[in-house]
């Protein structure tokens, strides 16, 4: 990896963070994964490229099923 750039591949998050970054709070997030629609790397944990492309996929869906 060249200097000054960041592999984002491997990096894994807080549920804090899921929650600023998708601006919901916790416990959306964890209701979030209650219906599968994300899920855990580990307890509280969450990859955060696999997370962020399951959350646009559901709000993708979300959005043509209203159509």
């Amino acid at each position: 990896m060249s200097a000054g750039k960041t592999d984002i591949s491997e990096i894994v998050v807080n549920t804090a963070a899921i929650a600023k970054i998708f601006n919901l709070t916790e416990r959306r997030v964890r209701q979030l994964v209650e219906e599968g629609i994300i899920s855990r790397a580990g307890y509280g944990r969450f990859d955060l490229i696999d997370t962020v492309s399951k959350y646009v996929t559901f709000l993708k869906l979300s959005s043509e099923g209203n159509r």
